[in-house]
């Protein structure tokens, strides 16, 4: 077979990784044409090469130094060893110093890095370690010989197909995939391509892998000019040890492989050790450094900005003969010693492993169909789901109708998979080739025809494990997967899963071609889930935010559905009839881009997501009338993608009626590094409602303050731990599944929704009224003029009375008629009402009834006649805690049916002739109790104390000589800054009495309420039991380097506390009640408030001490100690530049404008925090180099 000519020798090389055609013994022998290649004679070499440069006068005028013995042969071409002359390098093979999308952060301090270097060079430098190039050629008549070699097989093929038995082989199919095998490599222009196109896909990444660079310009058919590698064979390694870099090594060669099989779809298809080489790098400190900072605000670089090109070429100079010694004398004991000490000493010197890759004309890249079913097969074997392994590979085979016997090979695929889950999938504890030869033996015996490139996928598996098995027997295949199985995220739920769109029509506006989207599928709907989309419904787009995945909104998909569906596939009888249709929920895959640290990324995904929701809206054109817009639900930095939608030129109005933004910071970029991120806020959103929902304290990611949306009349910015069943501050993540969130979200959004509409939703004012109600609680609006009978007769009361024991059977209770003025100052008091009857509305429970209780003015109370509804005043639904029962803590939030409902109306439109009624409707709300009073109108108090006292000590707020007058009472301690960097702590400590069997008429606990008065949003905090210690928050008061907020600045602090004073015999609740500014707690809320500032600092401080060295280098000639620079920095600079903050803080209190700046503060009783923000960065920078001179000894 050597001998009949290179479409033999590649059959038979083809044909040996076939196991799952042929028997293990005839591949081992066929493998040996690995090496039965012959070479062709240098005369035709040189006449191809003078063919193809035809231009040039002699290969001299290409070529510096050409070697006329080739180094390597192979059946398609052999290659040999040149250099090139400088005038032919390409352009892309420098590199400058500065990166054209660094932030001018990372671009000043590299300059300044430069500088301390001594490495202030403009000129540009050569990738490459040298002008050296392999030139392979392809060798004489190799074209028609395979042609008509091509031709014989297939005939053969052909004749051999008509034997019973060898059908299921579809030889003339797998003759044809050879044959594009066979002239994908005779075409060395592709192998050029896929160079370009490997290097274009690993140019991003960290992991330190490389492929040669192809000279395009000196490239044709049947040459191929690439970067000549001065590297040592992987199989060196193998054979004769590491010297401690064999793990590096291994994990290396399998990112770099399962990047290529997982993300790229673009993987090497020949990976054996002779086409794997190995090199070394070393990194100096500043070069990490500025990795790090690049990689943080602004773009991954490339492993070869890190590499040190000097150091690594003496280190190959070195390593080179020492390698072909011991490869050609591998009993040479004292040269393989020198080899493992010269590679522990480059260990020990800090130089790291780099892994290239060669040969690259065969290359495995799956089609869509292929693709979706190998990461299908791989996850069901990631779940050890043998017997779906099983179905998977029959149903995605060729000819599924050929295979023999499905129910027994499924069945073995599960015994397989699970021998495989008793030893984890450690290489030490499994070989995967054994496993796999199982798997194709048991293919070949069933008739289960793979497709060729799925098998050639399996085999580079396989091959991998070969080598990583020699490398690392502990390698753990899948936990290394896991990373990059995030980044690919196989669209599947657990409630639901995705259906993927066509890439090519939503990706095509793009450059790069990352982005994709998907339809969320419920599993209580019949769908067709083989990527057949073909929705109905209301189309809902979620967007993830920073390094987020499209997968985060499935908890608010599932949701949707769960609501809208009353049980499997029936719609929810009201909504069906109010005009609502079933959401679809559409998704975005971003590809986890940081997009929070660059604008560029932020314009990138605003116009993709314009086309995405062209695409979808096209989706929708069968329907009688279909959707002109589409209802967005974004997360984090997704608002901000939104907001940049609107801004784009070929945005149209009315695209999108309806936004929802979940922790978006609104107000100011998180990281405002890069010189356009501040452009992304000068312009606001302009759709027609938008909801912004803040998580709160709990948010360590982004402050709240910045998450409030200052955007006009039609929207609302509520904190989570305002909205009725929330109650609780909620994380960055989390806030996309919270339960008792998304509960919320996707009632509003089924009841927002109107498909009669051509927009799909009710008119602005309806749905910016629907989610007041659903985040806000119930208000009712009632009618003062109409008047109306009720056929019930009122208990009798007088002023204050409580009923408990409430049946659900209507009921009313006459408070009488208030006191008169000339008592209660010449002011009408409050009807005030608490109750444990809640009016949310229960589960999957769409129809506004009547409320289950009002205050009603009426004529005759017995029965009620001549009644009207008395103006409501305020109303809220707080949480509610019985006597004896513990709440948990704040954060797990609480059941939205425990709730207490206040209600105030005012009395001062009380007739004459008028009682005050209570009434109950006859409802099925859960409550057992009400109480109800004339509560004073103007109920405020104040608490004057000084700002240093509540500082350094605490105020009490409440004594028993002042009483509790009143179910609430109102407190402003006028002295507090109502500020975002303040901690209030609040110490109650409760009578006595409380706890005994005296007081068991008490209600609710006594409930403390805080409020925050801010024209920016709604945020109000509740701690239902008041007692031992709370720390209260502020959120949307004034906040640093933010101007809105400021005209309440001075109003203090407010607080309301409910308790039930009238039915406790007396017993006054509180022995103790005090507030004051928790230090500790503050300190820690500067520290995440101020990260950036403190960095900032940092190295401003550096800056200075670096300078005053310098200065003593030009004076002296000497450099004095860093330490002792910076300790001259403290005593004198640092004064300078405490001053500076504190008067900033004073001009800022006139000029708003310079709030941007600096601390960004106004409020000059906040002064303290500039120099404690300094002292902290002088503490970070001097720790952190006291630990760099520590490790440096």
């Amino acid at each position: 077979m050597s001998k009949a000519g290179p479409t033999f020798i590649k059959l038979g090389q083809w044909a040996a990784s076939r196991t799952d055609l042929f028997s293990p013994d005839l591949c081992h022998i066929l493998g040996r044409l690995h090496s039965a290649a012959h070479p062709h004679s240098i005369r035709h070499t040189r006449r191809v090469l003078t063919s193809t440069y035809s231009d040039a006068e002699s290969l001299d005028d290409i070529f510096e130094e050409f070697d006329d013995k080739p180094i390597g042969c192979g059946a398609i071409a052999q290659v040999y060893k040149g250099k090139l002359r400088e005038e032919f390098i390409p352009d892309d093979w420098r590199v400058a110093h500065r990166h054209e999308d660094d932030s001018w952060i990372v671009t000043f301090i590299t300059n300044v890095l430069n500088n301390y270097q001594n490495q202030q060079d403009t000129t540009q430098e050569l990738i490459t370690s040298s002008r050296h190039v392999a030139v392979k050629v392809i060798h004489p008549h190799v074209t028609e010989l395979i042609e008509r070699d091509l031709a014989i097989l297939h005939c053969g093929a052909s004749v051999l197909s008509l034997f019973p038995g060898i059908k299921w082989l579809s030889l003339p199919e797998e003759v044809a995939v050879f044959g594009e095998l066979m002239q994908s490599q005779l075409n060395l222009s592709v192998e050029a391509s896929n160079l370009g196109r490997f290097e274009d896909n690993f140019r991003e990444r960290r992991g330190a892998a490389s492929f040669p660079k192809p000279v395009f310009a000196l490239s044709a058919k049947d040459v191929l000019v690439e970067e000549f590698e001065d590297a040592l064979p992987l199989k060196t390694f193998l054979k004769f040890g590491g010297g401690g870099f064999e793990e590096r090594i291994a994990g290396l060669g399998l990112d770099a492989f399962l990047n290529m099989l997982l993300i790229d779809n673009f993987a090497h298809a020949d990976l054996h050790p002779g086409n794997i080489y190995i090199k070394f790098y070393k990194p100096t400190s500043i070069d990490l450094l500025k990795n790090v900072l690049s990689s943080l605000i602004s773009r991954p670089r490339s492993t070869t900005d890190l590499t040190t090109n000097e150091a690594s070429q003496e280190v190959m100079n070195a390593l080179l003969p020492l390698a072909k010694q011991i490869n050609k004398h591998g009993d040479d004991e004292e040269a393989v010693q020198q080899w493992t000490m010269k590679l522990r000493q480059l260990n020990e010197d800090g130089f790291q492993p780099e892994i290239v890759f060669l040969d690259t004309g065969l290359i495995t890249e799956l089609d869509d169909k292929n693709r979706n079913n190998f990461l299908e097969l791989f996850q069901a074997v990631s779940h050890f789901d043998g017997y779906r392994v099983g179905q998977l590979m029959i149903e995605r085979s060729r000819c599924p109708e050929l295979a023999k016997d499905k129910e027994t090979f499924a069945l073995k695929m599960q015994h397989i998979v699970l021998g495989v889950k008793s030893k984890t999938f450690s290489l030490a504890k499994i070989r995967l080739s054994e496993v796999l030869s199982q798997v194709l033996s048991s293919v070949r015996d069933h008739h289960v025809k793979m497709e060729a490139d799925f098998v050639n996928t399996v085999l580079s598996i396989l091959l991998l494990e070969g080598i990583g098995r020699q490398l690392d027997p502990n390698m753990d295949l899948f936990k290394a997967a896991i990373p990059i199985l995030r980044q690919l995220g196989k669209k599947v739920g657990t409630s639901g899963s995705y259906a993927q769109v066509d890439k090519g029509n939503l990706g095509a506006m793009l450059k790069n071609g990352v982005y994709e989207a998907g339809l969320y599928t419920p599993q209580d709907r019949a769908w067709n889930l083989n990527n057949d989309i073909s929705p109905n419904g209301v189309p809902v787009l979620f967007i993830p935010g920073n390094a987020g995945s499209y997968k985060q909104g499935r908890s608010i998909a599932a949701e949707l559905a769960k609501q809208y569906y009353s049980s499997y596939g029936i719609p929810n009888s009201y909504l069906e009839s109010q005009a609502g249709a079933p959401p679809d929920f559409w998704t975005v895959d971003t590809n986890e881009e940081l997009s929070a640290f660059h604008a560029g990324t932020i314009r990138r995904q605003a116009e993709y997501i314009l086309a995405a929701i062209d695409y979808i809206l096209n989706q929708y054109t069968h329907q009688n009338q279909p959707p002109e817009s589409i209802i967005v639900v974004a997360h984090s930095m997704g608002g901000i993608v939104v907001n940049e939608l609107f801004n784009l030129p070929e945005y149209r109005p009315g695209l999108v009626d309806l936004v929802i933004s979940l922790s978006t910071p609104h107000a100011m970029p998180p990281t405002p590094f890069s010189r356009n991120m501040a452009s992304l806020y000068d312009q606001r959103y302009n759709a027609s409602v938008n909801i912004a929902v803040s998580g709160g304290s709990a948010d360590s990611l982004l402050p709240a303050d910045v998450t409030y949306a200052p955007i006009g009349h039609n929207s609302l910015s509520i904190l989570s731990t305002s909205i009725p069943g929330v109650w609780a501050p909620i994380s960055h993540q989390a806030i996309v599944w919270c339960d008792q969130l998304r509960r919320k979200l996707a009632r509003a959004v089924l009841l927002s929704i109107d498909s009669n509409e051509s927009t799909k939703l009710k008119p602005k004012e309806s749905v910016l009224n629907i989610w007041q109600k659903s985040l806000t609680g119930i208000v009712y609006e009632n009618t003062l003029n109409d008047t109306f009978d009720v056929d019930i007769n009122a208990s009798m009361s007088s002023g204050t009375f409580t009923a408990v024991n409430i049946t659900r059977n209507s009921a009313a209770w006459s408070l009488g008629k208030p006191p008169p003025k000339w008592v209660t100052g010449d002011v009408a008091p409050t009807i005030r009402l608490l109750t444990d009857i809640s009016p949310e509305p229960a589960y999957k429970e769409f129809e506004e009834g009547e409320p289950p209780i009002t205050i009603l003015g009426c004529k005759n109370v017995r029965p009620l006649h001549s009644c009207r509804h008395l103006s409501i005043k305020d109303s809220a639904v707080m949480p509610y805690l019985p006597r004896d029962e513990k709440w948990l803590p704040v954060r797990h939030g609480a059941d939205e049916e425990q709730s207490l409902y206040m209600l105030d109306a005012d009395s001062d439109t009380l007739r004459d002739d008028e009682s005050v009624v209570v009434l109950k409707t006859n409802n099925n709300r859960k409550g057992s109790w009400m109480t109800s009073q004339f509560a004073p109108t103007n109920e405020e108090t104040r608490v004057d104390a000084s700002f240093a006292r509540l500082l350094f000590s605490s105020v009490p707020l409440i004594s028993q000589t002042s009483g509790m007058l009143a179910l609430r009472r109102n407190y402003r301690v006028v002295n507090a800054p109502a500020t975002s960097l303040l901690v209030y702590k609040i110490e109650a400590e409760q009578s006595p009495c409380v706890s005994t069997q005296f007081n068991k008429k008490e209600l609710f606990q006594p409930l403390l309420k805080h409020v925050v008065e801010s024209t920016k949003g709604l945020e109000l905090t509740y701690h239902p039991s008041l007692n031992g210690k709370i720390m209260l928050e502020s959120h949307l008061s004034h906040s640093p380097y933010l101007t809105s907020g400021r005209a309440s600045n001075d109003a203090g602090l407010s607080l309301e506390i409910f308790a039930d004073t009238f039915n406790t015999e007396s017993c006054f609740p509180f022995q103790k009640l005090t507030i004051g500014v928790d230090i500790l707690a503050s300190i820690a809320k500067w520290g995440t408030r101020y990260r950036s500032a403190l960095i900032g600092f940092a190295l401003g401080i550096w800056c200075v001490a670096f300078r005053r060295q310098l200065k003593a280098l030009d004076s002296s000639g000497t450099s004095e100690n860093f330490i002792k620079s910076l300790t001259m920095v403290f005593r004198r600079e640092m004064i300078v530049f405490s001053f500076v903050l504190v008067i900033s803080i004073l001009v800022s209190s006139s000029y708003s404008s310079l709030t941007l700046y600096f601390i960004g503060l106004h409020d000059i009783r906040l002064w303290f925090i500039a120099p404690l923000l300094l002292l902290a960065s002088y503490g970070l920078l001097e720790y952190a180099f006291h630990n760099l001179q520590a490790r440096e000894k």
